[in-house]
């Protein structure tokens, strides 16, 4: 196993994690933890969310997107850049205290950039 799977496997083992991928800017699935079907649509879906949430950064002038959590009756959609080409996305439960997994997720995502 890859020093990538590994940390993916590690993150999506946290409690309330449902997926973790790791998508390209164009909108290809680079990795991922577990074998979802829909990882591909994921990434393209999460690639165009990504771009409006740039241009909404851009246009409020607060500058450049550094993690974006968004909120939905069943559960929650973290993305966080990780290089200026690829991003991680995480399916999270509702229930789940974000503020930790964010916190955790500054440190996951230097090892993320040097694997990358």
């Amino acid at each position: 196993m890859s020093a990538l799977s590994s940390l993916l496997d590690a993150i999506a083992l946290r409690p309330g994690v449902l997926g973790v991928l790791v998508l390209s800017d164009d909108g290809l699935s680079v990795a991922q933890a577990g074998n979802d079907p829909a990882a591909d649509e994921l990434a393209a879906v999460g690639s165009a969310a990504l771009r409006h949430l740039a241009q909404l950064g851009k246009s409020t002038k607060q500058g450049k997107l550094q993690m974006g959590v968004v909120e939905y009756e069943s559960g929650r959609v973290v993305i966080h850049p990780i290089r200026d080409e690829a991003s991680l996305l995480l399916l999270v439960r509702r229930d789940v205290n974000v503020g930790t997994l964010l916190f955790e997720l500054s440190a996951d995502a230097d090892a993320l950039s040097a694997l990358l």
